[in-house]
């Protein structure tokens, strides 16, 4: 399995493809190169918004992202903890980094991110 090869579980891999996932929704872009430092600091931003576990709540049932962070401004759930953000974030730079390598794009926009302490 190419999971394990890559030092990977299966849990793990699926984890990071969801998060990179939606980066890439909450980034509005349609490719890794279009996405730029202003883009990965809008999307810091809109992670903040997003609520944890908005994809076992009934009241985001069938929301694309944009619209769980909308909505959670009038019902008001407990969003993703700071160290989330940073995890994803992490995640994000890692995966650009491969980007990079491969590359699919020329900079890591995610790279140095600043995050509450």
């Amino acid at each position: 399995d190419a999971c394990i090869e890559n030092g990977l579980s299966e849990k793990t891999a699926k984890s990071n493809k969801a998060k990179i996932r939606n980066v890439l929704i909450l980034s509005g872009k349609n490719s890794l190169k279009q996405i730029r430092g202003k883009d990965a600091i809008h999307v810091q931003k809109q992670l903040r918004k997003l609520p944890s576990n908005a994809h076992k709540m009934a009241e985001f049932k069938g929301l694309e992202l944009p619209e769980i962070i909308k909505r959670n401004e009038i019902v008001c759930k407990p969003v993703l903890s700071e160290g989330t953000v940073k995890g994803t974030i992490h995640t994000v730079v890692t995966f650009f980094d491969y980007a990079i390598r491969m590359e699919y794009t020329d900079l890591n926009p995610f790279k140095g991110m600043k995050f509450k302490k």
